[in-house]
Formats: structure tokens, sequence, C-alpha cells
């Protein structure tokens, strides 16, 4: 099998370069850990919180591209609610990624998000500035 290493597309043997991009095409698939040898991230979107930033991996994901998250995890945003992450992609995907981005936050625009009040836990929707259950007053 032959290999492109910039579209990630496999080419029957016989096939020299890839009909995608131009590029010249390698004798066989690297592996994973090959592929993420000295890779340039680059964040295609900050202070995302982590529920988005995973949605927004899955797209990402689907597509084909590697995606890091960095920031707060999941148990964190539970407890610190304003607590954001990044999504970084590999420098050679991020047209294609942020245009992903843009399609996912364009669907996303008018989606409703709630919080979880850090002093009493109670579930307040985005944009309150107080809880409705304990008064606890958000920044």
């Amino acid at each position: 099998m032959s290999w492109c290493p910039k579209c990630r597309v496999e080419y029957s043997d016989e096939t020299k370069i890839c009909t995608k991009c131009d590029g010249e095409l390698l004798d066989e698939v690297p592996t994973d850990d090959e592929l993420m040898t000295d890779v340039e991230w680059v964040s295609i979107v900050r202070d995302l919180d982590p529920v988005r930033a995973r949605m927004l991996k899955g797209d990402l994901e689907s597509a084909g591209i590697p995606v890091v998250i960095t920031g707060a995890s999941m148990e964190s945003f539970h407890v610190y609610p304003s607590t954001a992450n990044s999504v970084l992609v590999p420098r050679r995907w991020a047209d294609e990624a942020e245009q992903i981005r843009d399609d996912f936050l364009a669907s996303n625009e008018n989606a409703t998000t709630e919080t979880i009040c850090s002093n009493c836990g109670a579930t307040v929707d985005d944009g309150e500035s107080k809880c409705p259950e304990c008064g606890e007053v958000f920044d």
C-alpha cells in the first residue's frame, strides 16, 4: 500500500503521486506514533467549555483530524464552571479544522447551555448572574 502523509489517504501499490494534493506517496502506512513525531500543534479555538470542546473534538476526529484538548477536565468543569479549554490540531490540518470549527460554532450559536452552581450544585441556565436555588452570585 502507498500512503499520502498529507492527505492521509491509502492508494494501491502502483500509484506514486497523491491524486488530491499531488504529493509524493510513502511506500507504507506509518504507525500512529510515527505520524505524531515532530507535529506542530496550533490552537483553533480557545476558551471553549469542556462539553463543547469534546463535541468539537468528535467532529474533527470524524473528519480524520487528530485533536488534543488542553485545559479543564469535565470533572473540574462541574466545580469551576468558568474553566475553559483550547482545541489543538496539527498545523497541516488547520485550514480544514477551522472550517469544521466555524460550522460547529455556527450550529451551536443559539444552543442553550447549563452550568452547575459551585455552591449548591443546582443547574443554572447559561447567562444567569446568580443561582436560582441558593442565590450564589456568579462573576
